[in-house]
């Protein structure tokens, strides 16, 4: 329903895509999430909430390197999410 909600809605909406993406996720479909990641990061850059999911659909892609470059920036940005902290060490283990 995401994806008609999108194609309804005619332009771009960042919350149908990330939630899209989410859904991609959960749903072991990392390369249609990154692309919903993307899609949304084009409208909002630097958003911590969009890098931290795009790190998660690198990470389901075996992308290592991408998806710490993404934690990297959201520490960054807000460095008081942990949980960027703890999705980061378990990439470096």
């Amino acid at each position: 329903s995401y994806t008609n909600a999108i194609a309804l809605n005619g332009e771009p909406n960042c919350e149908l895509l990330v939630s899209r993406g989410c859904a991609y996720l959960v749903g072991k479909r990392g390369d249609l999430a990154l692309s919903d990641f993307n899609a949304a990061l084009k409208l909002l850059p630097d958003h911590p909430v969009i890098l931290i999911n795009r790190a998660l659909a690198f990470r389901d892609l075996d992308k290592q390197a991408n998806a710490i470059t993404d934690l990297n920036r959201v520490i960054e940005l807000w460095p008081t999410h942990t949980r960027s902290y703890f999705i980061r060490a378990e990439l470096y283990a």
